[in-house]
């Protein structure tokens, strides 16, 4: 087999050539040598020169007059014009390979042309085993395979030995896969969105476009049908950067961080204008992307503009606004505002079409507080102690707790040891019981709000409760509560 395709060295270009021949089953008339030309999507996670090795090794095979058939690749990179040249030179073929990035989109001359197109599918667990077998003659089994390819592939053809029994990789890839992970972990890198806890709204609104996005990169759907823009409000601490930056990892797409006090910085209006129109344009280059812009109030309501500098200021939001209305025509950039005050934003730039939707991100609530605490120190705390961490940090926003994490690690760390509850309870403020008359109190003072409810019966009353213990750090927490609604 290896003097039929004497081009494939690599266990990747091998397997690639298993996912060519078997897309081009769909090109019978290609196989059997008539006229056909044929349109090659990539897989979303490939470059087309990455199958430039297999395709010649098929040109090889099928004719031995390489003048009868011919392959090319367009890129993203590619400009309309170009791609039009490109293929005028080569449509004297008889037999053409188009292969085409998922970002491309093919001037009309060119689609006219295409007699058939076939989707190029992901190197299955056969074609790995393929792939393994004649360039590096070694046998894994599928289930050896599979647990192969969890991994990325370019480190797994890193770690084949020739000639070598799977094993030895497989036990590189995981020792390295377990450093990368401990050391990410010692970084603080975040965690996947769907891992995030506090988020509420935002976090479902998150993850449904984090499947928007797959399904618009698998043409499923059209870029129209995905929600694109969105305003994040809260107060500050609750994680809205924090959620942005999940979210692009949750998507696995990179994020563009931007706000106006970043672009003044430059200078003038004229740098300040240019660093905007740089980010914008580098988030359009890296589609699909996030363009994240933290405090989205800094550019103010141009109706209440008063100051001296007015002009200017108007300036800066028109320029803004002709940058959110361009993203209509710029497919793959998702928009994210971020603001401690709605109140304040320009109404041009939440109108329909622009950054329509709002979704506030609310402080955590208890079992949210829990779970952002375990995750921050990075362990379980006993669950007989819940109540005690839910009344000790009621008010308690996403920034706060990730601060009592570190001052609990603090404590541990210098004693050489495990973070513990104890060391938790240390940086907390103090945990009061609430018992004897102050509790009377309290449950004199709910009793009222619930006889009112039923007296004026203007609303379902759902119950009232009161906390086991509050906290004394001179900030107002609640230590009961009535519950109704309508």
């Amino acid at each position: 087999m290896s003097k039929k395709m004497p081009s494939l060295k690599t266990p990747n270009d091998v397997a690639l050539y298993c996912t060519l021949r078997r897309a081009l089953r769909k090109a019978p008339d290609f196989i059997g040598g008539y006229d056909c030309i044929v349109l090659l999507n990539v897989p979303s996670d490939r470059c087309a020169e990455d199958y430039d090795t297999c395709a010649a090794s098929l040109m090889l095979r099928l004719s031995a007059n390489r003048d009868d058939m011919a392959y090319v690749m367009i890129t993203a990179a590619d400009k309309p014009r170009a791609i039009v040249k490109r293929l005028e030179a080569d449509h004297k073929k008889r037999r053409l390979l188009i292969f085409k990035e998922q970002a491309v989109d093919l001037p009309l001359q060119v689609s006219l042309s295409i007699d058939v197109e076939v989707d190029l599918a992901p190197i299955s667990v056969m074609d790995f085993r393929i792939g393994c077998r004649i360039a590096y003659q070694i046998d894994a089994t599928a289930t050896e395979a599979e647990a192969a390819m969890k991994y990325p592939l370019d480190h797994v053809w890193a770690a084949l030995r020739r000639g070598r029994p799977i094993k030895g990789a497989l036990a590189r890839l995981a020792k390295a896969s377990e450093l990368s992970s401990s050391g990410s972990k010692s970084k603080g890198e975040l965690p996947l969105l769907e891992a995030m806890y506090g988020f509420g709204a935002a976090k479902t609104w998150g993850l449904e476009l984090a499947q928007d996005l797959k399904d618009w990169q698998r043409g499923t759907i059209d870029w129209s049908e995905v929600d694109t823009g969105i305003v994040l409000s809260g107060p500050p601490g609750v994680g809205k950067t924090q959620f942005a930056a999940a979210l692009a990892r949750q998507c696995g797409i990179p994020i563009i961080a931007a706000s106006l006090a970043r672009w003044q910085a430059n200078g003038h209006l004229g740098d300040l204008l240019k660093a905007m129109r740089t980010d914008f344009a580098k988030a359009k280059d890296s589609a699909p992307s996030i363009l994240f812009v933290d405090e989205l109030d800094s550019f103010g309501d141009r109706n209440s503009f008063t100051h001296d500098h007015k002009d200017y200021s108007v300036q800066v939001v028109n320029a803004f606004l002709e940058h959110l209305d361009g993203l209509d025509g710029r497919e793959g950039v998702v928009m994210i505002g971020a603001t401690n005050d709605l109140s304040r934003i320009d109404p041009a730039i939440l109108r329909p079409g622009r950054l329509d939707r709002h979704v506030a991100i609310p402080l955590p609530t208890a079992t949210d507080r829990i779970a952002i605490l375990q995750q921050q120190l990075g362990q379980e705390l006993p669950s007989k102690h819940h109540s005690r961490l839910a009344a000790a940090t009621s008010g308690f926003s996403g920034a706060d707790l990730a601060k009592v994490a570190r001052d609990a690690k603090r404590v541990a760390r210098r004693a050489r040891r495990h973070v513990t509850m104890d060391d938790v309870v240390e940086v907390l403020p103090e945990i009061v019981p609430i018992t004897g008359k102050p509790r009377r109190a309290l449950a004199v003072h709910e009793a009222g709000h619930a006889a009112d409810v039923v007296v004026l019966a203007k609303c379902k009353f759902h119950g009232a409760m009161i906390t086991e213990h509050t906290r004394n750090d001179g900030r107002t927490v609640t230590g009961g509560g009535a519950f109704y609604g309508y």
